[in-house]
């Protein structure tokens, strides 16, 4: 099993942590809004944690489950990720819909 810390507390990161957590792996749970990170780990159980905000991951598998504008602003430093592998949801840049 995998140690995941996963970046971000929406529905992205509730999906992804709930499939992660179902398959045996440790997850960490870290978002800007720590109340939201943690009930998001309080609600995936198993063996989840939450992560301070801007501190680094502990998982050896960062996920960003981030919107693409706000993952460009929130990415950790390289410092804090240089042992880690990054998997991100966000790579299409999210369009606004035409309103005509």
């Amino acid at each position: 099993m995998s140690n995941i810390s996963i970046i971000g507390a929406g529905n992205m990161a509730g999906t992804i942590g709930a499939r992660a957590v179902a398959g045996g792996n440790t997850v960490e749970v870290m978002g800007r809004d720590q109340s939201k990170a943690d009930a998001l780990a309080k609600t995936l159980g198993g063996r989840t944690t939450t992560g301070e905000w801007g501190t680094a991951p502990a998982g050896d598998i960062v996920i960003l489950a981030l919107l693409y504008d706000v993952s460009c602003r929130s990415l950790p430093s390289t410092e804090t990720l240089s042992r880690a592998r990054l998997l991100s949801t966000s790579a299409i840049p999210s369009i606004p819909r035409s309103t005509g």
